[in-house]
């Protein structure tokens, strides 16, 4: 009788813990996720000119010679906003359409 009431307990204690640990894995999770290796680039205008930023840092990895006031105004709100993308073929594509 006392290991019946001991199971019960446990699977009692269980689904509370559950109930409560659920909801706060939910909230701690991470906003976005990366293939891992991958590392995520933003394309954005920095001085005028098209820069690639790494990893939302402050300053830009590369800076490339276009001016972004040269751009269709699609492109330029596009980069105002920022226009991220994971892995360096990606970046590789994007880039291309941009600089040729």
């Amino acid at each position: 009788m006392c290991s019946t009431s001991l199971r019960d307990w446990i699977r009692r204690t269980a689904i509370v813990l559950t109930a409560f640990c659920l909801p706060y894995a939910a909230f701690s999770a991470p906003a976005r996720s990366e293939p891992p290796g991958e590392i995520r680039y933003t394309l954005r205008e920095y001085s005028g000119e098209l820069a690639v930023f790494r990893d939302d840092e402050a300053t830009p990895w590369a800076l490339y010679e276009v001016p972004v006031d040269t751009l269709p105004d699609g492109d330029r709100e596009q980069l105002k906003a920022g226009i991220s993308v994971i892995g360096e073929e990606k970046l590789r594509h994007i880039l291309e359409d941009y600089t040729s």
